[in-house]
């Protein structure tokens, strides 16, 4: 593992075991996709070693559902390791049963410290203006106390505060890899006007200059213990 590697890894986790996963808990069936498919693609082509659980609680559209499901046989057949898990919690609503998502958190933290390893917590952040983003983040935030929490953040309509942790360089072909992904696995959303290659394209290429390079996925760490 060269020196970049191993500074990513410590970013995510903190422990030594040889067991490492991305605890991603989510709204919407893509959410996960446009906010750090670029950062697991560049995992994959490392040498960490880790594996995915993943929680998406908007799943009664069977529609969405069903491209979720090909995104991730799609992602497992690249050699990623992820583990969907989908709820049927309604969208625009979540808030009215946040007491039984964070039941539905709790429980599958159990199943995953069970497994034993090193877990990093990635969800939405804080600020988000969508009403079913804020209530995944305030139910993660509140269940799971424990764990080094990290968010990211949609384009939306709305402005919003995010402020930036750290970011994550891309190169031009894990970056195009991410937005044709997203593109071909979720048509619904093809009539939005900001579902666009261009703009996943533009976002990501601004974040890189921010971070003074190419392509980047961006960051903020709402909890951490060293």
């Amino acid at each position: 593992m060269n020196n970049y590697e191993q500074g990513i890894k410590n970013i995510f986790w903190t422990g030594d075991s040889k067991k490492k996963y991305l605890f991603i808990i989510v709204a919407h069936s893509d959410d996960f996709e446009i906010g750090c498919l670029g950062t697991v693609l560049k995992l994959q082509e490392s040498s960490v070693n880790f594996s995915i659980k993943l929680l998406t609680f908007c799943a009664s559209n069977e529609i969405r559902k069903k491209e979720q499901e090909t995104s991730i046989k799609t992602l497992n057949r690249l050699g990623i390791k992820i583990e969907l898990v989908m709820f049927n919690y309604i969208d625009t609503i979540l808030l009215e049963s946040i007491s039984d998502i964070k039941k539905d958190i709790q429980k599958y933290e159990n199943k995953i410290k069970a497994l034993g390893g090193d877990i990093c917590v990635i969800t939405h952040h804080c600020n988000d203006r969508h009403q079913d983003h804020v209530c995944i983040n305030n139910a993660v935030i509140q269940t799971l106390r424990k764990h080094r929490v990290i968010t990211f953040s949609i384009l939306k309509y709305e402005e919003e505060k995010f402020v930036a942790s750290f970011y994550v360089s891309l190169n031009g072909h894990i970056s195009k890899n991410k937005v044709a992904h997203i593109l071909k696995n979720f048509p619904s959303q093809h009539g939005k006007n900001w579902f666009r290659k261009e703009v996943f394209l533009s976002q990501l290429r601004v974040q890189g200059v921010h971070a003074n390079c190419e392509f980047a996925e961006v960051f903020s760490i709402e909890k951490m213990c060293i």
